[in-house]
């Protein structure tokens, strides 16, 4: 399973070519691989950018950061691919509902980094500007880069 973080149909292109699987970024990229692609982050950004557009226009507009995500519907999920069991689809859209309702964030501890040292406590959520500047990886997760 091979997941990135590139607003690219490229990697889905090349797991498609060797038959493998993997989940589009930014974008539904089914079009670009219909047998890789299970399915896609997509980011839906217009309706922000026409508030954030009339707040400049109108002189009320101040810096600040935005954490917007599924919730503000700003992050959806595309469909699931065919290669998707249903069992597995209802699981995700269970997550999907917590992420909604605010009962699940997969940033809950206890979370280590590879070396085994605890990073976020059981219990605690990680916050969204410690996310933006993590330098580490999680336990289990490897990197091809």
């Amino acid at each position: 399973m091979v997941t990135t973080h590139t607003d690219s149909p490229g990697p889905l292109q090349i797991l498609e070519q060797k038959g493998l699987y993997g989940f589009g970024q930014g974008a539904d990229m089914s079009q670009f691989a219909p047998n890789a692609h299970l399915t896609a982050i997509e980011d839906i950004w217009g309706p922000y950018y026409v508030v954030r557009t009339q707040a400049i226009l109108d002189g009320s507009w101040v810096s600040s950061d935005t954490w917007d995500a599924m919730k503000d519907g700003t992050v959806v999920i595309s469909a699931y691919s065919k290669a998707v069991p249903a069992d597995v689809a209802a699981e995700a859209d269970k997550v999907k509902a917590g992420y909604m309702d605010g009962s699940f964030n997969i940033f809950t501890g206890p979370i280590s980094d590879q070396d085994g040292k605890e990073r976020v406590k059981a219990g605690e959520v990680i916050a969204d500007g410690d996310l933006a500047v993590m330098d580490w990886f999680v336990k289990g997760v490897e990197s091809a880069a």
